[in-house]
């Protein structure tokens, strides 16, 4: 009885407001700094379609961010946990579309393009919603070649924090700790393209998430999440 009262459309509501109002207040006492260097770009070009790209462990830090102040549309799965998420990005300033990589994805991937056409920014965690994680889907670069949109790498760090016992490892801040951010250079894809040439993009697109969130990673000397022999095209022999 309590496992199926823990399923109810008003426990995930109530679950989804407090996270959004949590994490969105952790976020918000947190003293930030945003990187500047090689491979990362001074911010996000404003009044232009955007393709804001992060890996699913950092999702919690761009809503409270930029939310309000960019209004972007996140690709969102429409599972409970999902649904969760809506509720908590809607209390920072995000729009959410439903669909994924899977389920309605192609039906979520004509939304996306109808909204970069009206200059909207966008946000895929391109290894969502189930991963493997850092390991990223062709969405973002199907979207790109057929838009014209930049795929922009985001990625965020803090000085203290947990992380989730889940696939992805989701990064929680501390409160009232030092956090960093950082964007990567845009990407343009040029297209339309054959199945060698969309690989190899993602590829270089997960090589560039991995970098600006090794960057923000080791500001604070953590290990970085990636492994450089198994992720993207930058491999160590």
């Amino acid at each position: 009885m309590i496992s199926a009262f823990s399923k109810t459309r008003f426990v995930t509501v109530l679950l989804g407001i407090m996270a959004g109002i949590y994490f969105g207040l952790a976020i918000r006492s947190m003293r930030w700094k945003r990187l500047e260097g090689a491979g990362l770009s001074d911010d996000l070009p404003g009044h232009q379609p955007v393709i804001l790209v992060h890996w699913h462990s950092r999702m919690l830090g761009f809503p409270p961010l930029f939310g309000w102040r960019y209004r972007p549309h996140y690709l969102i799965s429409s599972s409970r946990d999902g649904n969760i998420a809506v509720l908590s990005g809607l209390i920072n300033g995000i729009h959410y579309i439903n669909g994924s990589t899977g389920k309605g994805g192609a039906k979520a991937l004509l939304g996306l393009r109808r909204l970069l056409k009206k200059d909207q920014m966008i946000c895929i965690t391109p290894d969502g919603p189930r991963g493997p994680a850092r390991m990223a889907t062709n969405a973002a670069i199907i979207l790109a070649a057929s838009s014209g949109a930049p795929i922009i790498p985001f990625s965020w760090s803090s000085s203290k924090h947990s992380r989730q016992k889940s696939w992805d490892r989701l990064m929680i801040p501390k409160w009232f700790k030092r956090g960093v951010y950082a964007f990567g250079e845009p990407i343009y894809i040029n297209g339309p393209l054959d199945e060698d040439a969309a690989n190899a993009a993602r590829l270089k697109m997960e090589d560039a998430i991995n970098e600006v969130t090794a960057a923000t990673d080791l500001y604070f000397d953590h290990p970085v999440d990636h492994l450089p022999d198994r992720y993207g095209s930058a491999k160590k022999k």
